[in-house]
């Protein structure tokens, strides 16, 4: 099954902690943004997630790939 994650958002209403940080991978209730997401990938038992990405991406791509990209094929747009 493939997935789409919607993270391409400035996060402009949590400035300023989104200048430097993309907004998935601010912590929210002790965890990022994005692992929420990734929770529902793993409950959906999904094989593919695609990853659209602006804001400060190359971060956002270079933690999740590191996180979670050994179990998952992501792509990313």
């Amino acid at each position: 099954m493939d997935v789409m994650i919607l993270a391409a958002g400035f996060g402009s209403r949590l400035a300023p902690l989104t200048k430097r940080l993309p907004k998935p991978l601010v912590a929210c209730a002790g965890r990022r943004l994005i692992d929420w997401s990734f929770d529902l990938v793993d409950q959906a038992q999904a094989d593919r997630v695609v990853i659209n990405a602006h804001h400060l991406g190359e971060e956002l791509q270079r933690r999740v790939a590191h996180r979670h990209g050994d179990r998952l094929r992501i792509d990313w747009v």
